[in-house]
């Protein structure tokens, strides 16, 4: 099935990563937080990254892939770690949160997805729970291990077809 083109503003992905993580950087003497590439913070001080195209590679898959950078600097640059165009892949048994890191892409973690609402064209899921994968330890510098909960996350999409 083709790419479905997004460009709409009650679109997107919101997500606070981790607070204990926030509020580590926030603590740091040079501590910073930099947005790019579309990316904003939520009046609920969630970190927003648009919606840039919804993939439907068959009927029991589903890809939206979001746009905007969150990169937390700290220790004269030693700690830096980005959240790059996210990427959501849904199956049938799993779903994944990658992230871009470089020239590779990295699963960082692995989503429990409720039931969406489909409400007025749109399609969401809302509080997913997020955990923490293999790959995506290193994304940390290894401070949190495999399975480590994440802040949730919550993302909006045009009313799609449910995965079957």
């Amino acid at each position: 099935m083709p790419e479905l083109p997004v460009e709409r503003a009650d679109t997107g992905m919101a997500w606070a990563v981790k607070d204990s993580f926030i509020q580590y950087v926030q603590s740091m003497r040079d501590g910073r937080i930099l947005l790019g590439d579309g990316a904003a913070v939520t009046s609920t001080e969630q970190f927003y990254f648009p919606l840039r195209q919804v993939d439907r590679p068959d009927e029991r898959s589903l890809v939206l892939h979001f746009g905007g950078e969150a990169r937390f600097l700290a220790h004269h640059g030693l700690m830096s770690v980005s959240i790059r165009q996210p990427r959501i892949e849904v199956g049938a048994d799993a779903a994944y949160l990658l992230i871009e890191q470089g020239d590779e892409t990295v699963r960082l973690a692995e989503l429990s997805l409720p039931a969406p609402l489909t409400e007025d064209g749109i399609t969401m899921w809302a509080d997913v729970e997020v955990t923490l994968s293999d790959s995506g330890t290193a994304i940390f510098a290894d401070s949190y291990i495999v399975g480590e909960t994440l802040a949730p996350l919550t993302m909006r999409a045009p009313a799609l077809t449910p995965i079957r």
